[in-house]
């Protein structure tokens, strides 16, 4: 073998070495990420049963009870499954696990989440009384604002979770199409995008965490 083709050769098996390396950095630093989100999960579940049973009981008489009756159903299916998969996740976390099955679960469980709650917003009617029209909106944007930190590790979780609840909400506003609704339109339409921001760069810090 003539010196210039064993060079070629320890310069391929060095970028095999390189290559091997970097891909196995970026799995421990997704493994992490994964038990970081996985890692909220008993406390989200547990605020947001409780959000659940709260605005269950405050818009029980003002919300057609059938529909609303069939939102409470979807959301014990949901944190049943959370639920489930949260503790399947406790016990394979303690060896190795396949990292990118469980982020697609708690990714396909944010949307639908975000999607359930989102639903809520279609059940909105501005002859409410006040205090129901005001709860809604904060019990929306408190959701949108408080899921940020316990979806930070990744970013696709929280999108995936906030434009679903938010969505039917601002399209709503939008449609209704007097002054003050789309106001109040315009208004959620910032909050995401600040939202958004906000996500992203606490997503950036916490991979720069991981990686010290």
């Amino acid at each position: 073998m003539t010196k210039a083709a064993a060079g070629a050769s320890g310069e391929l098996q060095g970028l095999g070495i390189l290559g091997n390396t970097m891909k196995t950095m970026h799995e421990a630093v997704l493994r992490k990420q994964i038990n970081l989100l996985y890692a909220q999960s008993q406390t989200t579940l547990l605020a947001g049963s409780s959000l659940v049973l709260f605005v269950t009981f405050y818009y029980w008489q003002v919300v057609e009870s059938s529909l609303f009756l069939s939102w409470f159903a979807a959301f014990l299916l949901l944190n049943g499954a959370r639920f489930y998969y949260y503790r399947r996740f406790t016990q394979v976390s303690r060896g190795p696990f396949n990292a990118t099955l469980w982020l697609r679960r708690h990714i396909l469980m944010s949307f639908a989440s975000g999607l359930i709650w989102g639903l809520l917003s279609l059940f909105y009617d501005p002859a409410w009384p006040i205090p129901h029209q005001v709860i809604l909106f904060v019990v929306i944007a408190g959701l949108a604002a408080g899921t940020m930190s316990a979806y930070a590790a990744v970013l696709e979780s929280y999108v995936v979770f906030l434009v679903p609840l938010l969505l039917p909400l601002e399209v709503g506003l939008f449609m209704r199409g007097d002054q003050t609704t789309s106001f109040l339109g315009g208004i959620v339409f910032m909050f995401a995008f600040g939202l958004l921001i906000m996500a992203r760069n606490l997503y950036l810090q916490m991979i720069d965490s991981i990686h010290l």
